[in-house]
């Protein structure tokens, strides 16, 4: 169930452990859960570091977070809009 409606949510990625120590899937697969968990059709979701990004974090992880927030975030966003058709 979507944490709010008719808001956005604002959500953050742990960037100290997820993005600093863990794989690029595990990047990729903790945004794709954000999106799922705050994502709605009647609001939105903005996605931030939830701290700074550690200087040890591999630029892969913050090219996979930055590329999976926009790509699966449009899709989602796109499949609200071909569904309420």
């Amino acid at each position: 169930m979507p944490f709010s409606r008719h808001k956005p949510a604002f959500a953050g990625i742990r960037t100290g452990l997820s993005a600093a120590h863990g794989s690029v899937q595990d990047v990729v697969e903790g945004t794709k859960r954000l999106v799922d968990t705050f994502d709605h059709e009647e609001g939105g979701c903005i996605l931030a570091a939830s701290n700074a990004i550690m200087p040890e974090t591999p630029l892969e992880n913050i090219e996979a977070w930055l590329k999976t927030a926009e790509q699966y975030g449009r899709e989602k966003r796109e499949r609200y809009h071909t569904t309420a058709k």
